[in-house]
C-alpha cells in the first residue's frame, strides 16, 4: 500500500551517483543535470534529460542508483535545490563537492516513488493545460484591443 507519510531525510549522495559533466559526453535519458557554473537566480532548478544528448561541464550530472526512480528523483531535488544552492554557493558557483552535503526527503519504496511521479505529472499537466488557456485568453484580449484601436 502507498504511504506518502513513510519517508526520511537521505543524502543524495546515498541513492545517486554526482559527477561534474564533461562536455561532449553523451547523456542518457533520464539524467537529471544542475548547473553549478554561473549561478543566477534564474538557474536555481533541475533538469531531466528527456532523450540522450550532450551536456556542457557547467552542469552537475546526478544519476540515480539502482532502485530509485529517476524522475521522483528530480522531482524531490528540485523541492530542496533552492535552499541547498543558497547555503552552498560561493561567489556565483557551487563545487560538486558540495554536494555531499545535499539531503532531500526520501521514500525507500519504489512503489511510492512511481505513485508520487504519477500524480505529480497528472499536476503538472493541469498547470500547463490552465497555462496554454490563459495564452490563448490574453491572444484574443489582444486582438479585441487592436480591433476596437484601428
Amino acid at each position: 500500500m502507498i504511504d506518502f507519510s513513510k519517508y526520511r531525510k537521505i543524502k543524495l549522495v546515498d541513492i545517486a551517483d554526482v559527477q561534474r559533466g564533461k562536455n561532449n559526453q553523451i547523456y542518457e535519458k533520464g539524467t537529471i543535470y544542475i548547473q553549478v557554473s554561473a549561478l543566477s537566480n534564474d538557474t536555481y532548478i533541475a533538469y531531466i534529460l528527456e532523450q540522450s544528448q550532450a551536456l556542457e561541464s557547467k552542469y552537475v550530472v546526478v544519476n540515480a542508483k539502482t532502485g530509485v526512480d529517476a524522475e521522483y528523483l528530480y522531482y524531490v531535488i528540485n523541492r530542496h535545490i533552492r535552499e541547498f544552492i543558497h547555503n552552498y554557493i560561493q561567489n556565483i558557483n557551487l563545487t560538486v563537492d558540495s554536494f555531499k552535503h545535499m539531503c532531500i526527503d526520501y521514500h525507500d519504496d519504489i512503489e511510492t516513488q512511481k505513485e508520487f511521479v504519477k500524480r505529480i505529472k497528472c499536476v503538472d499537466e493541469l498547470i500547463l493545460k490552465e497555462e496554454q488557456m490563459i495564452e490563448h485568453v490574453n491572444s484574443v484580449k489582444k486582438n479585441m484591443m487592436e480591433d476596437v484601436f484601428i
